[in-house]
């Protein structure tokens, strides 16, 4: 073998060894770890996860939902744990593969709210502050489970209720103010009856007559003074009745009264006689 061309072959061994090693003891070119790998491999995220559903499942929250309850009866707490270890493992960048539902098909019936989302959360963080992962990995885990929200939660929170404001108090009213001398109000008018009304057929109907008006009482005076006696009151006479008038449209008719013959005075007879007939005097006419 020729020396020119194996003292080459040295050369480029030691030049690319010596490359490694500057890489490898300089941690800005090192290549930086996977987060599967910090945070130890699929058995220490197993154990997280077992940890994380025991707190979910017991927590008021969540169990208060029992859709999310009854869907336990198709994949069981142990199923459950398997799941999310697949798929926390591979988007942390581990070699395994997911094999459930996707989130949005997998939770579609459950019908899980922004408090419930919210209490998941917190019992996350609580398991991973109990198995002290670091600050920046928990940020990681929290960033890749947020990254499900929109899948997983379909109730949106309520709308804050306008606040209603509170009605005015209400101040007693002050009495009107009485006058010093009350004022004495007017009697009221009698009423006058009314007159009927004239009936058409005969005989003619006399007009009913004037209703007496009383006399309001005269003041009295603060010393009395004797009145004069009242004046008699003198009859009136009767007005004078009017005959109604006939309608234009109708013929009055006047019953014809029969001439009555005039009382002839009888006769003055001599009382009757005792004598016979012959021997009677007739007086002469």
């Amino acid at each position: 073998m020729n020396t020119n061309n194996l003292s080459k072959k040295v050369l480029s061994l030691l030049i690319a060894l010596s490359f490694v090693l500057i890489n490898c003891q300089n941690p800005i070119l090192a290549q930086e770890k996977s987060l599967y790998e910090r945070l130890g491999g699929v058995y220490q995220i197993a154990a997280v996860v077992d940890d994380f559903v025991d707190k979910l499942l017991v927590d008021p929250i969540i169990t208060a939902n029992k859709n999310t309850v009854s869907g336990l009866a198709h994949i069981t707490k142990p199923g459950l744990k398997y799941l999310i270890t697949e798929m926390l493992s591979q988007a942390a960048g581990g070699p395994q593969k997911y094999t459930g539902k996707p989130m949005k098909e997998a939770h579609k019936d459950l019908k899980i709210s922004e408090a419930e989302w919210e209490a998941m959360v917190k019992d996350f963080l609580s398991t991973l502050a109990k198995f002290k992962v670091p600050n920046k990995e928990q940020i990681e885990l929290v960033v890749i489970v947020g990254n499900t929200k929109s899948d997983i939660v379909s109730l949106a929170p309520a709308a804050p209720q306008a606040v209603q404001p509170a009605p005015a108090p209400a101040f007693p009213q002050a009495p009107a103010p009485q006058a010093a001398h009350p004022v004495t109000q007017p009697a009221p008018a009698p009423a006058l009856p009314q007159a009927p009304a004239p009936q058409a057929a005969h005989p003619v109907t006399q007009p009913a007559p004037a209703p007496i008006v009383p006399q309001a009482p005269a003041p009295q005076a603060a010393h009395p003074v004797t009145q004069p006696a009242p004046a008699p009151v003198v009859p009136q006479a009767p007005a004078p009745q009017v005959a109604p008038q006939a309608d234009a449209n109708q013929v009055q008719v006047i019953p014809v009264v029969p001439a009555q013959p005039e009382a002839v005075p009888d006769e003055v007879l001599p009382p009757p006689s005792d004598l016979p007939p012959d021997a009677q005097i007739v007086p002469a006419e």
